[in-house]
């Protein structure tokens, strides 16, 4: 957690000061989690992974929530299943 607080204390310009303090830091929140509704625009798997999970990372995010089906809608094709494929 320190390795990731660090650099959230820097300014844009690389500078910051420290005073002697004690730092004790834990998340309010057991899970802390993104929802991506996929279902409603396709988001392909290349972003999640570059963008999605990066940026959940940087934010300590710890639960990834991917909504994949809509009312009338499957976004993803699975060959065992041809009755979710669109008509």
């Amino acid at each position: 957690a320190l390795q990731s607080t660090l650099p959230q204390l820097f300014s844009d310009r690389g500078v910051a000061k420290f005073c002697a303090i004690s730092l004790h830091d834990w998340p309010n929140f057991q899970v802390r989690g993104l929802m991506l509704d996929a279902g409603r625009r396709f988001v392909p798997a290349s972003v999640i992974r570059s963008q999605i999970l990066d940026g959940m990372a940087l934010t300590r995010m710890n639960m990834l929530q991917l909504h994949l089906n809509d009312f009338c809608r499957f976004s993803v094709d699975l060959p065992g299943f041809p009755e979710l494929r669109p008509n």
